[in-house]
């Protein structure tokens, strides 16, 4: 044989050899994977419903409803958070979307972890806490993160990986209540540079309500609805529900019987931002939202008598047009208001204008931080925080 043709021979061989390692070495990685998985799976063995769970905080607007004999937590506002400290190597949240829309933002020791896209499906999605944390208490915070017409969200278990819950964290003293529409929610807020205006980029917890309850050590519910005013939607649909209505409802939507209970949360502040999608399709008749405006505070003063209310059109509108002059036309309507209402602990706070930029007109990131701190001042100021 020649030394060419040896040489050759020694060279295939050396290959083959090379080839069958890494693919010995790949079948046992994946072996380990999914034993890894098998075992999270077999060690899931501290399974926790969600609903009246005494270990297990929520914060935010929600209804139950029943999978056979298990009560289920429905949430649709943006905002709702549940949280709860545990041991162990990871959690685990059983959830699926009415939609195959939802999101909900993980957050490990008060740390952005990851976002969970839940599906339509109802399954597990694991929380892996940090490393050789499993006899360390580790808090985590479940947010849902999209918007209200984006997804209902259904959370059935909590379930923890060779741990269990503790006591649940305790909640801060001050309760703030955000009426409001899609900038309220967080639309857009999180665009970031790839404009994503989708699921993606709506984001409750970069909110200027959210940032709002963080710089006031207060916890937040969020009441808003994309396209929704005092008497319109952004484009004049008389089938939608406006916030007069869906500030009864845990779930806002017309055809859902979810009425909520308005003694389960007591704010000491009351923000209702709205006024932008009713002049949206043009200036509306002044004794139209006057007069539901005043009803809506007098409704809400009811439920809550010893809230202050803020009163403020929102960031988006503005004077561009000189024949539509948004922003002059509906502080004029905000002062009747004022004059108006028989709630003694009622404040108007005019908006600073924020425009969004060339991706959406919704406010940003910054632009919400920026509105946080103008609301902080104004609280800070009338409430002695």
């Amino acid at each position: 044989m020649s030394c060419f043709a040896k040489g050759f021979n020694a060279t295939l061989l050396l290959v083959s050899q090379i080839l069958l390692s890494l693919l010995f070495a790949s079948v046992v990685i994946a072996v380990a994977m999914a034993d890894e998985t098998a075992d999270l799976g077999a060690k899931l063995n501290n399974i926790h419903p969600v609903v009246d769970n005494q270990n297990i905080n929520v914060v935010g607007r929600y209804s139950v409803t029943k999978d056979g004999e298990q009560s289920i937590l429905q949430m649709s506002y943006p905002g709702v958070t549940l949280s709860f400290f545990a041991t162990g190597k990871a959690a685990s949240l059983v959830a699926h979307s009415n939609s195959g829309k939802g999101r909900i933002d993980v957050l490990i020791d008060s740390e952005f972890s990851h976002t969970i896209e839940l599906t339509t499906q109802v399954k597990p999605h694991p929380i892996f806490f940090k490393p050789n944390a499993t006899n360390q208490r580790v808090l985590v915070q479940l947010i849902n993160r999209t918007e209200s017409w984006q997804s209902i969200n259904h959370v059935h278990n909590i379930d923890i990986t060779e741990g269990d819950l503790l006591s649940a964290p305790k909640l801060p003293a001050r309760n703030i209540l955000v009426i409001g529409d899609s900038v309220s929610c967080g639309a857009a807020v999180s665009r970031g540079k790839q404009c994503n205006t989708d699921t993606v980029g709506h984001d409750a917890r970069n909110s200027y309500g959210f940032k709002l309850g963080q710089k006031l050590d207060a916890n937040v519910h969020l009441v808003c609805f994309g396209g929704r005013g005092i008497v319109r939607s952004w484009n004049e649909n008389p089938d939608d529900i406006q916030a007069p209505a869906f500030f009864e409802k845990a779930l806002p939507f017309k055809e859902m019987n979810a009425p909520w209970d308005h003694d389960q949360y007591a704010p000491d502040v009351v923000i209702v931002s709205l006024g932008t999608n009713d002049f949206n399709p043009g200036i509306p008749e002044k004794t139209w939202f006057v007069d539901t405006y005043v009803s809506f505070l007098a409704r809400i003063h009811a439920v809550h008598p010893n809230a202050h209310i803020l009163i403020t059109e929102g960031a988006m509108l503005n004077d561009g047009n000189p024949e539509r002059p948004n922003k002059t036309v509906v502080q004029e309507y905000m002062r009747a208001i004022s004059e108006r209402s028989q709630v003694k602990n009622l404040s108007y706070i005019p908006a600073n204008h924020y425009p969004g930029d060339e991706c959406d007109p919704h406010p940003n990131a910054i632009e919400h931080e920026k509105m946080a701190q103008d609301l902080t001042e104004s609280i800070r100021m009338l409430l002695n925080w």
